[in-house]
């Protein structure tokens, strides 16, 4: 049997080599309707590689059209796999204009939650494979299912642990999946690897004690594993397994009781734990030693970050921490809870699971929430308890339950988008100068209530008509304005409430404030006015402050300065400044008449 398979590999192999060496011999020798013809009769990857010599030959013999029609086949063959990133780029080769439109309509298309439900009871663990094709998951039903990441269709089912699977990962290569459940009863926890071709049982990793994490090296020749439960003083170790032999390499103690999480550095040369004794442990792979131990309070994860410099943590509270001198970087408010933490693989933001069942985007520099994603059932104090994030960052897949016992989830896998999938379908609409499509995102906004938004699009597909109809313009709009003079530190602090028509026209600028005992302040008010009835139609969500601040030296010699800034949510929008003048000159100068205009341009580009 073992003889007949070399055989038929090394006949398709040989194959292969055929065919790629007739199109390059028909190429080279300026056949090329006999290539196109041959190409043809090719299928799948094998007729793409080829079109894509046709195409490359065509280009370089100034044929632009033959060229483009090849270049558009391929993109349409991505765009078929959904391997849109590909795709793009060979509809612009092909200058294809339709097939950009086709993907900026994907996007904006593409529901912000899919839903997966086939399991029978709570899902414990998701993965997603590292081809970004499949989902992994294990669920306390004892069975592990492979699914599509693009159609939701589960591929593939197997019974992998009696009682229920724990954790799920999947090896760097993408050629195996490593889960660690229970058999018979809670008192026999395996772990065992598994082929993700066929679903069968490769082996089982003997002397697994506990039920906590597992994580893989990065180049999935090892194994890490966490033992033990909150209270379990008896199983506190962490196992090195080799993952070709199924063998314990080294045993790794140091925590008082049981280990809650696991994660390995990107070199591969260090192991982070994190303990229910309150501990953080920085291990050497290599020797087994504790190189550092971070007082922490009670872990449930942790990951690392891609750089290998920083650890986040999660349990009552998310933390991030210095590996190299143990510090806390930050501490993350908002937070309630966790059951997981994934990085994003530029390391720029954290995506947590929550007691309330809910995921948040954070920016890792500024400690903010980006964005929330709620839709998992609320039950009886559930939570998240698994998030996995595809490579290329599009994709969250999380899943709920209890965290210490079966049950308590929806039994739904949940897939998630984190890009902003309208400004995703933006940028191919403006490539291909697609204004409809443009359009359609505004009007999509304003399903939404996002009024802000729309108006911004709308200006982008220079429909002003729609622009000017929005609802929420003839509503309250509330700009917060500072007007100082440096020099004196006298100041105003004014409200402005505008209305505006459904047209768009101001139908009242009111301004409660209408005495001024300082000089100048009126008249720089006066020029606000103005400047907030033309900047005031864009800034219009009327839960967030926009603030523009005035700020003016009066100088000697009847001379003056003058600078300005306008923050809108929280974020400088634009700023501006003058040079020395008289006060007449100043009042006359763009940056200062203009104010409103220059708020406008820049929100609008």
């Amino acid at each position: 049997m073992f003889k007949k398979l070399f055989i038929f590999i090394n006949i398709t192999f040989l194959i292969l080599i055929i065919n790629s060496a007739k199109i390059d011999d028909l190429i080279l020798k300026g056949r090329f309707d006999e290539a196109e013809k041959y190409c043809n009769k090719l299928k799948g990857e094998k007729q793409i590689e080829a079109y894509e010599k046709l195409a490359n030959s065509f280009s370089e013999k100034g044929n632009s059209e033959k060229a483009k029609k090849y270049y558009e086949i391929i993109g349409n063959f991505y765009f078929d796999k959904k391997d849109l990133d590909d795709a793009e780029k060979y509809y612009e080769k092909a200058e294809y204009k339709t097939g950009l439109i086709k993907i900026g309509e994907y996007y904006m298309n593409y529901p912000e939650n899919k839903i997966f439900k086939e399991h029978t009871s709570s899902i414990r663990s998701v993965a997603i494979s590292p081809d970004n094709k499949y989902i992994v998951s294990g669920s306390d039903d004892g069975f592990i299912k492979l699914w599509n990441i693009i159609s939701g269709k589960n591929e593939k089912t197997f019974k992998a642990h009696q009682i229920k699977v724990s954790f799920v990962k999947v090896t760097p290569d993408g050629k195996y999946i490593v889960s660690s459940g229970f058999e018979g009863s809670y008192i026999y926890p395996t772990i065992k690897l598994w082929d993700i071709n066929t679903g069968s049982e490769i082996r089982k990793f003997h002397g697994y004690n506990g039920d906590s994490s597992i994580s893989i090296t990065p180049d999935g020749k090892y194994l890490i594993s966490g033992s033990g439960y909150p209270v379990d003083i008896n199983n506190a170790n962490i196992n090195l397994w080799d993952i070709n032999t199924g063998e314990v390499i080294r045993i790794f103690k140091g925590h008082r009781i049981g280990v809650s999480s696991v994660d390995i550095t990107p070199d591969g040369n260090y192991i982070i734990s994190g303990g229910f004794d309150s501990t953080l442990k920085l291990w050497d792979l290599n020797t087994g030693k504790i190189i550092r131990t971070f007082p922490s309070g009670i872990i449930k994860q942790i990951v690392i970050t891609p750089d290998g410099n920083y650890i986040v943590s999660g349990g009552s509270r998310m933390k991030l921490w210095n590996i190299k001198t143990g510090n806390i970087v930050r501490e993350f408010d908002e937070y309630n809870g966790h059951a997981s933490l994934v990085v994003t693989s530029d390391g720029k933001y954290i995506i947590s699971g929550g007691n309330n069942n809910t995921i948040k985007i954070w920016d890792i520099v500024t400690g903010k929430i980006i964005k929330s994603f709620e839709g998992h059932r609320n039950y009886n104090n559930n939570s998240i308890l698994s998030i996995a994030l595809s490579i290329d960052n599009k994709y969250i897949v999380s899943c709920n339950g209890y965290e210490y016992k079966n049950g308590g989830g929806d039994n739904t896998i949940r897939l998630w988008i984190p890009i902003d999938k309208f400004e995703k379908a933006a940028e191919y609409f403006e490539k291909a100068e697609y204004k409809e499509g443009i359009k359609k995102i505004a009007e999509s906004f304003i399903n939404k209530g996002d009024y802000f938004n729309a108006a911004i699009y709308f200006e982008k597909a220079a429909d002003k008509e729609s622009l000017y109809k929005i609802p929420e313009l003839a509503r309250k709009i509330k700009i917060i304005a500072v007007i100082m003079n440096s020099s004196t530190d006298k100041h105003i602090t004014t409200q402005y409430v505008i209305k505006r028509d459904a047209n768009g026209n101001v139908i009242e600028l009111s301004d409660p404030k209408k005495e001024y005992k300082y000089e100048h302040l009126e008249e720089m008010n006066t020029y606000l006015y103005g400047s907030i009835e033309e900047a005031g139609f864009i800034v219009i969500d009327k839960n967030k402050e926009a603030i523009l601040t005035i700020n003016y030296n009066e100088l000697e010699n009847n001379q003056y300065s003058f600078s300005f800034s306008f923050n809108y949510n929280d974020k400088e929008i634009v700023k501006g400044s003058t040079g020395v003048c008289s006060w007449e000159e100043l009042i006359e100068n763009p940056q200062c008449k203009d104010i409103g205009k220059l708020i406008k341009n820049r929100l609008l580009k």
